[in-house]
């Protein structure tokens, strides 16, 4: 028997009829999202839209999972609903055509150059926290109507970050499901999910919450409307980059126990006449203390254009773990505004090998924070005062 009222058909089933910008479905594990999404899909071409031919592209990050789970769906709700007769299924192709003419694609964007293709009325990314918000980019300026989005929260990515903060409240239809919400749940499938006793897991998959990557580095942090004003020992750190890596240069100073953060230039292709250029636009004068990455190269060409100050922040054993034991001394305040050191912090986890932790933080999401560490090591580390008598360290600030 098909079930046709679940929450997602519903929110999905309006949002096509509405002719929406998005529909967004939040879920967790067997909330039936994939599901809904394709019978959405159907019964709107079948009954909604019989009188107009429509291009439906059902994508996702690579085959084998579009095959294991929006495909398989969509052709089991033709076979259970009695439509193989209606709807012919071309298996080279991987296209379903519809009586109209409407034809539904399904094709994988595990690369770039995927994206790039013909126009489509309607968009459905499978698990769309999969895939980079480059190539979501390229699929949706290709759709001409609604874009449906679905995925299990593990984490905040570009829908959070860079998409949302862009939609008005009339774009968008928004909707968070859990396992409740599927009537066609076995109660086998249900009692394993009620099982599950880990806090992050049970978050996730469990209640369809967003959920913080496991070995975060930096648990906490605030969100502050400005850098302040009377912050002491303010200085810059800077970390380089070209064409994999981006420039990161932060604002840094300390103020009432607390290290503020600010995100000045965070980009690739930077030339160093380039960067020259930004960090004047920024007012950084030649006096300014910038904390930099050991390039000495680089230094020496700041240095000769006009920043002075820019030092060369050595590197040694054991040199990141301390860096980021001072920053943990302080309670974190980055300033709004700051889109990509937020992401660092969201991201920025202990390595593990083979599942177990190495002692060392990962190689990724730290272009500002390293920057971050650069201003520590050479503006705050310098600066620890002598012992006091009680054998404890303190900061001068």
């Amino acid at each position: 028997m098909v079930i046709t009222d679940t929450r997602v058909i519903e929110r999905t089933t309006a949002g096509l009829k509405q002719a929406l910008p998005y529909v967004i479905h939040q879920g967790g594990t067997s909330s039936g999202k994939t599901y809904g999404n394709c019978y959405a899909i159907i019964s709107h071409l079948l009954y909604e839209k019989k009188k107009e031919k429509l291009t439906v592209s059902i994508v996702s990050i690579n085959f084998p999972h579009l095959r294991k789970g929006a495909m398989r769906d969509f052709e089991n709700i033709i076979l259970d609903c009695g439509l193989s007769h209606l709807i012919e299924h071309n298996k080279s192709n991987h296209t379903f055509k519809f009586p109209n003419g409407s034809v539904v694609e399904f094709f994988s964007v595990d690369s770039y150059e995927k994206a790039l293709g013909l126009r489509r009325d309607i968009l459905f990314i499978n698990e769309c926290n999969s895939i980079a918000y480059d190539v979501f980019f390229q699929l949706s300026i290709r759709t001409r109507k609604t874009i449906i989005l679905d995925y299990n929260p593990t984490s905040k990515f570009w829908f959070q970050e860079k998409l949302l903060p862009t939609l008005k409240p009339s774009d968008y239809i928004y909707t968070r499901t859990t396992y409740r919400d599927n009537k066609a749940l076995s109660d086998v499938i249900r009692k394993r999910i009620e099982s599950i006793q880990d806090d992050y897991l049970r978050q996730v998959y469990v209640e369809g919450r967003t959920g913080k990557i496991e070995g975060l580095i930096f648990t906490k942090y605030t969100i502050v409307d400005e850098f302040p004003t009377d912050a002491k020992q303010v200085g810059y750190g800077l970390d380089f980059g070209f064409s994999i890596d981006p420039t990161a240069l932060v604002k840094c100073g300390v103020l009432d126990g607390c290290l503020y953060i600010e995100e000045l230039i965070y980009e690739k292709g930077l030339l160093n006449r380039d960067l020259a250029k930004k960090m004047k636009e920024h007012g950084i004068s030649q006096s300014t203390n910038i904390w930099c990455d050991n390039q000495p190269n680089t230094v020496f060409e700041l240095k000769k254009v006009f920043f002075y100050n820019a030092k060369i922040v050595k590197k040694g054993a054991d040199s990141i773990l301390a860096g980021l034991d001072t920053m943990k001394q302080f309670k974190i305040c980055i300033v709004k505004g700051s889109n990509n050191i937020i992401k660092e912090f969201e991201n920025y986890k202990w390595e593990t090998r083979r599942g177990e932790p190495t002692g060392k933080p990962i190689d990724d999401h730290n272009h500002g924070i390293d920057g971050t560490r650069y201003y520590t090591k050479g503006n705050l580390m310098r600066n620890r005062s002598n012992k006091d008598r009680t054998g404890q360290t303190s900061f001068t600030l």
